[in-house]
């Protein structure tokens, strides 16, 4: 009797740790599968805001108006421009904030929420190469981008 309880104990036993173990494996593969999936989704999410970043800033800096508004420092007209295109890109693509800093750093004006700031003063930041006419920030949360301006790139240095 005592025999055949050491085998069927040993069965049990391999029978555990190989449930174990393919539970482990079952598991570790559904993980990498959740990063992988979270991994693509977050690359889709950084290259739509991306996207969305160069579209305000070109539309910003193909307008005369703006451009010559910043250029002037004329920081009314510089905010009667930008209104109507920062309130659309509040409503419908979460874009918190529009920063208009002259080529010197300091800010001309910043579009905030549902109000729009006038602002001057220095910007601190890692910001280089900036054009004669400045640049635009475009704030989505913390991610923050440059534009070019003139022969120059302004951005993230």
């Amino acid at each position: 009797m005592w025999p055949f309880a050491m085998v069927l104990a040993s069965i049990l036993t391999a029978f555990a740790v190989a449930s174990y173990l393919l539970e482990v494996r079952v598991r570790d593969q559904a993980l990498a599968e959740r990063v992988a999936a979270v991994r693509a989704s977050l690359q889709q999410k950084i290259a739509k805001d991306a996207d969305l970043m160069q579209a305000s800033l070109s539309t910003l800096m193909a307008n005369n108006a703006v451009r010559q508004s910043l250029l002037q420092q004329d920081r009314p007209a510089l905010l009667r421009e930008v209104s109507g295109l920062f309130e659309a890109l509040r409503d419908q693509h979460r874009v918190t904030h529009l920063y208009f800093n002259n080529a010197d750093m300091v800010n001309v004006v910043r579009a905030q929420r549902a109000q729009f700031q006038s602002m001057h003063h220095a910007r601190a930041g890692a910001w280089t190469g900036t054009g004669p006419a400045g640049h635009v920030d475009v704030a989505f949360g913390d991610a923050v981008a440059g534009g070019r301006t003139g022969d120059r790139l302004s951005g993230n240095g």
